[in-house]
């Protein structure tokens, strides 16, 4: 009964600490989720939404105050997480094939969510795929699926 949309979001989870400066195609600032969040919004503006992050932060409530602070009208956003025993070697399997469930995939450089964009049938694709060094911004690719 609502638009769902998978969002893979890497930070690192303590692991990871110099991902962005090293890969920042798999570990694109919050600016590139925010900024295809509220593209798909655009899209789709009268839908209720249902938002999962999948991801390795330690602080994934943090993420989505965060996010929230950027989206004008979020009332008809739903966010959840993971809220226990989220680090970045746990849950895996079942995080990949719950990707499966949702109608948008919003996703950086990484296999883990490369995999599910390729067999499944998504309404709409964002991800990382380049890195402009100019900007310093995420260069976005869409799909779309009708």
């Amino acid at each position: 009964d609502k638009l769902s949309i998978a969002m893979h979001v890497r930070e690192g989870g303590g692991y990871d600490i110099n991902g962005f400066a090293h890969f920042p195609v798999k570990f694109p600032p919050l600016s590139f989720y925010v900024e295809d969040l509220k593209a798909v919004l655009e899209r789709f503006p009268k839908e209720p939404v249902f938002c999962y992050l999948f991801t390795d932060a330690l602080d994934p409530e943090g993420l989505v105050l965060n996010i929230l602070k950027e989206l004008p009208d979020a009332k008809n956003i739903e966010f959840a997480y993971r809220k226990q025993i989220n680090i970045h070697d746990a849950n895996v399997l079942e995080d990949f094939f719950s990707l499966f469930e949702f109608d948008v995939l919003i996703r950086p450089d990484s296999n883990f969510s490369i995999v599910p964009s390729l067999i499944h049938d998504y309404k709409m694709i964002y991800a990382a795929e380049d890195f402009d060094s100019k900007t310093g911004k995420i260069v976005a690719y869409l799909e779309l699926n009708p």
